[in-house]
């Protein structure tokens, strides 16, 4: 993977990633030969060295526990900060670019180890409670940087979502698939799916679901991880029909819904996805008749 960056005089500057980690930096000066550099990051994949490719040390010394720059890492070019975040020279004539770094979404300010603005994903969720990827250490804030725990968390990209199809047990034998939506946090994940039928209300209505034991499995596609993704599903799912006329067979059913939010947010449908996904490219279903609309339990993890 490439994290691609142009800095000013016409410098193109192309991080090399492996595993999720920065390993190599390659500098292109106009008219001038490619300069190749090496990283080492810690357990957390923040750098902590520079080296050339003959091995001399070019910058050395990591960065604070909360992002500040003590070793001179600017002065000496480097502009990756904890993971997921970096320098950019765009905001250098504001005086703030020795204040914050960019995040994706929001500016990072390491001198506070708090963020400019809310984490969009809990607002999105309208979730009061961020927890750590062991489930645990609640923090009710929403402006922290990993939980207020830089040692131990990252908060890089933020989430990414996919969409997953399993087969249906007996008529799965046929090859038939219901889907689901997955979503991923910090190496926590959630699924959103609709289920119908005996398993939901009653016959002829579909209810959605978080974390049911049947969403789990299958044949995914690939993780979207786009800005702006986490947001997108969760406000599709939240503005689905909750209950919902279902038909098996023809739908609209579970691939309806997982179909419906796949497309509004660019999710990459599985290879499976096809004749035995009765349903998949169906209109959103209709509310269900007579029955009261809930709330969605569908949330981000």
């Amino acid at each position: 993977m490439l994290h691609y960056q142009l800095k000013p005089a016409g410098e193109r500057r192309y991080v090399v990633y492996f595993a999720g980690r920065p390993v190599g930096n390659l500098s292109q000066w106009p008219g001038a030969p490619a300069e190749l550099r090496f990283f080492s990051t810690d357990h957390l994949g923040t750098l902590i060295l520079e080296s050339s490719v003959a091995g001399k040390l070019r910058w050395g010394g990591g960065f604070e526990p909360f992002g500040g720059d003590f070793s001179g890492a600017q002065q000496a070019g480097i502009f990756l900060r904890f993971p997921g975040q970096w320098h950019d020279d765009a905001w250098a004539s504001s005086g703030l670019q020795s204040l914050s770094y960019y995040n994706v979404r929001r500016w990072y300010h390491p001198a506070i180890g708090s963020y400019s603005q809310p984490d969009p994903a809990r607002l999105a969720s309208q979730s009061d409670t961020a927890f750590s990827p062991d489930g645990v250490q609640p923090s009710q804030s929403f402006y922290g940087y990993a939980l207020q725990n830089p040692v131990l968390y990252i908060d890089p990209l933020g989430l990414k979502a996919r969409v997953c199809c399993r087969k249906i047990p007996v008529v799965g034998i046929a090859g038939f698939r219901h889907c689901y939506i997955e979503i991923e946090r910090d190496g926590r994940s959630t699924t959103c799916g609709l289920i119908g039928g005996r398993f939901s209300l009653e016959k002829g209505t579909g209810e959605i679901f978080r974390d049911n034991d049947f969403d789990d499995g299958g044949d995914c596609g690939a993780w979207n991880e786009t800005c702006g993704t986490d947001e997108c599903v969760v406000r599709r799912v939240q503005a689905y029909p909750n209950p919902s006329k279902y038909r098996l067979a023809r739908g609209p059913n579970s691939n309806t819904f997982a179909g419906t939010i796949a497309r509004a947010c660019g999710l990459e449908p599985p290879g499976v996805v096809g004749s035995r996904t009765p349903g998949w490219n169906d209109p959103p279903a209709e509310p269900k008749e007579g029955k009261p609309q809930k709330s969605v339990a569908c949330s981000l993890p």
